[in-house]
């Protein structure tokens, strides 16, 4: 089942979201097909007027995401 972001979430999200670049290696943590899949990549692309992140060829909806880490530093 889908979990809902709470507030303090959704400020860690947004703040992640906001310190990464195109290039940058991730672990994100989102919905799909009904689950929780939690996948590590190469950021691709941000597009913050669409609210997509694109780790390697996977696009993900900001509003899917649970956790955003960046692995590299």
């Amino acid at each position: 089942p889908r979990r809902e972001v709470g507030e303090e979430r959704a400020e860690e999200i947004s703040s992640a979201l906001s310190s990464l670049r195109r290039g940058d290696l991730v672990r994100v943590t989102h919905y799909a097909d009904d689950a929780y899949v939690t996948r590590e990549g190469i950021v691709a692309r941000i597009e913050t007027d669409l609210r997509i992140l694109q780790v390697v060829r996977t696009r993900i909806r900001f509003d899917d995401l649970w956790e955003v880490v960046r692995l590299d530093s």
